[in-house]
């Protein structure tokens, strides 16, 4: 059976308000996920931190990456990627307003699994990722 919890990844610098408001939109649109978890801060030691990642992305089905105009720099949300594929945690991006260009490539978040924000299309993402990684059963 799927896992029908998600982490939701984003610049915690730069976009914490967008992933309160995208957590809020998805409520409202009745959309049947539960936002298991989310990106922190880092702490020190650095270790520490990356074990607390670990565990939380581990325990969810899937992952959000929010893609805002800074995301692209953000050691965090690479790491955070990192760990998802290393996880078999599949995985998608949504542009925030106004990052539309944004090139992300270089985290590992490949053109094709971003996509505008957009319920229409994020939910449909979110059911796609459910057949995916570690929610695949092999029959």
């Amino acid at each position: 059976m799927s896992e029908r919890n998600a982490f939701l990844c984003f610049d915690v610098y730069a976009d914490e308000p967008a992933g309160r408001e995208f957590v809020a939109q998805m409520r409202s649109a009745g959309v049947a996920l539960a936002i298991e978890d989310s990106s922190a801060k880092p702490m020190r030691p650095r270790e520490d931190w990356d074990k607390l990642i670990r565990g939380k992305i581990g325990r969810c089905g899937l992952m959000i990456v929010l893609i805002g105009k800074g995301t692209c720099a953000s050691e965090e949300v690479a790491h955070e990627i990192r760990v998802a594929k290393g996880a078999n945690v599949p995985f998608f991006g949504v542009y925030l307003e106004g990052a539309e260009e944004v090139d992300c490539s270089q985290l590992g978040l490949p053109s094709n699994r971003v996509i505008p924000y957009d319920w229409t299309r994020i939910v449909p993402a979110i059911d796609q990722l459910l057949t995916e990684g570690k929610n695949h059963i092999f029959v």
